[in-house]
């Protein structure tokens, strides 16, 4: 709960649809410190979170899953797993300075996934729209990148 007061309290999503932004961040969160305190690594969280969505219906939007399915597992998980997909597409490195920076850029203010994603664009350095369209515009969940070095 401690991550809520980042990512909901701090920086809130601008309406109901991107709720994935508190949760994903939240549960997310998790899975860092698992790996941080010597715990199971958030790439072993991911996989493990991944075969149990892909098992479950595939008729979530993440990026507007509507009010009947907003506070969905689901949505956390998912959004989680946009996460993961996120660095390890881009590099640790990239990944936590996007984070700081996503956090230094909207404390005490609202937005939206479309800010994240173009913030996301410019501290990578390029296009990564292929990638939130699969997380958050698709059904189908999409498969996670191969797991870094």
């Amino acid at each position: 709960e401690l991550s809520h007061q980042w990512f909901g309290n701090a920086v809130t999503a601008s309406s109901w649809r991107h709720i994935w932004l508190h949760e994903g961040f939240a549960c997310y969160c998790e899975w860092l410190w698992s790996e941080e305190s010597g715990g199971r690594s958030a790439d072993a969280r991911a996989r493990d979170h991944w075969a149990k969505l892909a098992a479950k219906p595939q008729d979530l939007l993440l990026g507007d899953p509507g009010p009947d399915l907003m506070f969905d597992d689901r949505v956390y998980k998912r959004g989680a797993l946009l996460l993961h997909a996120l660095r390890l597409s881009v590099g640790d490195e990239t990944f936590f300075a996007l984070l700081r920076t996503w956090i230094e850029k909207h404390r005490y203010g609202s937005v939206t996934s479309e800010m994240f994603e173009s913030l996301s664009e410019r501290v990578a350095g390029r296009p990564l729209a292929d990638l939130f369209d699969s997380w958050l515009r698709q059904r189908a969940l999409p498969a996670l990148p191969p797991a870094s070095g």
